[in-house]
């Protein structure tokens, strides 16, 4: 005998972004915040930095729509970080 999935409400997930994919134009993606001098400095930024002019980006970046009309699109993933430039 095979148990049917539980209905319950709670177990019930939220979708947290859209279900469509949008194309956006790198000019309207905004940072997260601004990036210092010395960490553009840094081995790692510059080692990142070659790699995506090499190969690109391996994932594409998850961006937000912003709240005001027309100012762009903020990063919504914080990956960004990783490089270490925060």
């Amino acid at each position: 005998m095979s148990k049917s999935p539980d209905t319950d409400a709670t177990n019930v997930i939220a979708q947290a972004f859209g279900s469509d994919f949008v194309v956006v134009p790198i000019a309207s993606i905004l940072p997260v915040k601004a990036i210092e001098k010395t960490a553009k400095a840094s081995h790692k930024y510059r080692q990142i930095a070659a790699s995506i002019r090499e190969i690109g980006l391996v994932e594409p970046p998850v961006v937000i729509q912003d709240t005001l009309p027309a100012t762009g699109w903020p990063f919504a993933d914080r990956g960004a970080a990783r490089s270490g430039a925060n």
